[in-house]
């Protein structure tokens, strides 16, 4: 008979997307409805809710792009998908990262009972990791249209790399490539576009925490979102 603990801690929701694209929101709405995230980054100028992103898997992550000689803010170089396939299919870092995960979860105090979140944009640059740990994870990729993303990274102060549009263009385009390899790769996955949740209906709210298997709190998730907040001009 499956261990209801074993089956939590090895079915995690990732939510990844470009930066810029909604990701702390959808996070937001996943956590009020019930899943675990640990010990999060809170709000600042630029998501005044919350980033709703596990502070010490992000280092993880960070660190794992800072030792391949990678940028660790996600921005530039970026990690091509093959390499990143090659070096785990030896065994050794992706033990490494699978304990160190492991340990995170348990020293913030996560207990089985109920799924762990992961919203981490640059988890989808390094995808192939997180998926052969966990391959029955459920996966929820966020999109916005790309000519906002491109505006949002113009008017985002910590998006420093590139200073046209022409440049955020390239690096959208790896994202967007890397969205497609899992699509293409995964079995557990679903798109969600926050920009469907910014009206009177949420439809696609509720059936992204469906398929989280999680319970929709329709009040919370109306008291969470703020349109006015979506449409800022650096949101």
């Amino acid at each position: 008979m499956p261990n209801m603990a074993d089956n939590f801690i090895n079915n995690p929701i990732l939510i990844t997307g470009a930066a810029r694209s909604g990701t702390s929101v959808t996070a937001g709405v996943v956590h009020i409805c019930g899943a675990w995230g640990g010990l999060m980054a809170g709000p600042n100028d630029f998501n005044p809710k919350g980033y709703y992103e596990n502070l010490e898997l992000g280092a993880l992550i960070k660190s794992f792009l800072r030792q391949r000689g990678l940028d660790p803010l996600g921005q530039w170089p970026l990690p091509r998908t093959q390499h990143i396939v090659d070096e785990i299919s030896e065994g050794a870092a992706l033990t490494q990262v699978d304990a160190r995960i492991r340990t995170i979860l348990l020293d913030q105090g996560y207990t089985p009972t109920r799924p762990w979140m992961l919203k981490q944009v640059k988890l989808l640059l390094i995808w192939p990791v997180f998926a052969t740990l966990f391959p029955t994870a459920k996966w929820v990729l966020v999109r916005r249209d790309s000519e906002k993303i491109y505006d949002s990274c113009m008017h985002a102060s910590f998006m420093t790399r590139f200073k046209d549009r022409n440049g955020w263009k390239m690096w959208l385009d790896v994202h967007l490539q890397k969205l497609v390899e899992i699509q293409s790769s995964v079995n557990n996955v679903f798109e969600f576009w926050p920009d469907t949740a910014m009206g009177d209906n949420l439809d696609g709210v509720r059936s992204l925490i469906q398929f989280c298997g999680l319970e929709f709190k329709k009040t919370h998730v109306q008291n969470f979102i703020d349109p006015d907040l979506w449409h800022m001009e650096n949101a």
